[in-house]
């Protein structure tokens, strides 16, 4: 492509159009003003995350050209999602991009569980490219955020002074950051998780905060950015070194932004034995990789160590590990259109067979279990035996989580 205004299609309008809700639509002036100030985008990123190197305009650029020059359209990355098989295939998707006539709702269908990055012969990263997209028409005002009021609430309590804790012993370098979800659905257990740790872990600090990866996902930069950055500020004033995370999403953001830091999976520490753990009460089970740890086998080794250790017979699923399917909660697609989300979920249970199903991330759990039993790592491993516990769901979730902040502020957690 010659210049980012070829590759983008700027002299034309583009529509903007999705039935029921209500948008607002960028200016065509808009858009040549900003997406003309540039000629060189950046080289694309790594698929293993989708961390920004340059502005938004540059790196859908960079995005559309790597699709538009190299995707050979041979299908692979539509033959297992439910999203591409509805609409299109990426070259296909940049095409429509480029002539103006791609619906601005279009690539918040998508999951963004990069299982097509993961597939795709050519090494090429479709996944970045529909996140771009989401970024640029979040930029330019072109979708409402209004369908995910609820998901963004939920996300600012997370970092708000109710819910959030920064508990560090003196001497401390390495934390635990559990997330949101785990500490509403699975208070007990995260404490008892919290105990274990510490006996591997000396100094072990706790922070009870939210990473913002709605807001990430969505496309909400400037946001995301900001908490981000707070966070990344609050650590290095701390001298923190390590981050130990228990939810998958977190652990790729912080991986993804958190340059300075050390980040580890709890289960990589719990893998090893400390010689008086109990067995799990479940011993068959099939496992299901949360899409988040795609690209990260350590902490997929990690679970299957401890389950090991604990006397499980797990069985690995047709689509596991890299080639993992979404349970259909990634992308927050199902706030704007449940039907992929059903599908997902179908999708990911008809693999199963009889067995019980573990996986280790919570908003997995809480999509998964209508449609079969289905049990987090750690309620296996320090839930009450001989009992399951379902995850706890709003407005309980909380509740819990003011417990579980209160437990470690008042009750010599660490």
């Amino acid at each position: 492509m010659d210049s980012i205004r070829y590759l983008l299609g700027l002299d034309r309008q583009p529509v903007y159009h999705d039935p029921g809700i209500t948008e607002t639509r960028a200016s065509p002036a808009k858009i040549q003003t900003v997406m003309g100030t540039s000629t060189k985008p950046t080289p694309p990123a790594s698929k293993h995350h989708y961390k920004p190197a340059g502005n938004v305009e540059e790196e859908l650029a960079a995005a559309l050209d790597d699709i538009l020059t190299n995707c050979t359209q041979c299908g692979a990355c539509r033959r297992d999602c439910l999203f591409l098989q509805r609409h299109a295939l990426p070259f296909e998707f940049a095409e429509a991009f480029t002539k103006g006539t791609l619906d601005a709702m279009a690539p918040f269908r998508c999951s963004l569980c990069r299982l097509c990055t993961a597939v795709c012969p050519e090494k090429l990263d479709p996944s970045r490219l529909i996140w771009h997209m989401r970024c640029y028409f979040m930029q330019q005002g072109a979708v409402s955020i209004r369908p995910y009021r609820q998901l963004l609430a939920y996300e600012r309590l997370g970092g708000s002074r109710l819910f959030d804790l920064f508990q560090l012993p003196a001497g401390c370098d390495t934390v635990f950051f559990p997330g949101c979800a785990l500490a509403g659905s699975y208070p007990h257990a995260l404490l008892h998780a919290i105990s274990a740790l510490r006996q591997r872990v000396a100094n072990l600090g706790i922070i009870l905060s939210c990473c913002a990866k709605p807001s990430h996902d969505l496309g909400r930069m400037d946001y995301f950015s900001a908490v981000m950055d707070e966070l990344l500020d609050s650590f290095r004033r701390r001298r923190i070194q390590t981050l130990i995370t228990a939810c998958p999403s977190c652990h790729q953001v912080f991986s993804d932004y958190g340059s300075t830091l050390t980040v580890r999976s709890i289960y990589e520490y719990l893998s090893t034995p400390t010689g008086d753990e109990p067995a799990t009460t479940l011993t068959n089970l099939a496992i299901h990789d949360p899409c988040a740890t795609r690209f990260h086998p350590d902490i997929q080794q990690g679970v299957r160590s401890v389950l090991y250790n604990r006397g499980c017979t797990v069985r690995e699923l047709n689509h596991r590990q890299e080639k993992t399917f979404c349970c259909g909660e990634g992308g927050a697609v199902g706030f704007i259109d449940s039907s992929y989300q059903k599908m997902w979920a179908e999708k990911r249970c008809g693999e199963t067979g009889n067995e019980p199903l573990v996986t280790y991330c919570a908003g997995c759990v809480q999509t998964l279990s209508p449609r079969r039993p289905v049990h987090h790592v750690l309620e296996l491993l320090f839930g009450p035996r001989n009992t399951k516990i379902k995850p706890a769901r709003p407005p309980i979730t909380y509740l819990n989580r003011l417990w579980v902040k209160w437990k470690i502020k008042n009750m010599n957690i660490i």
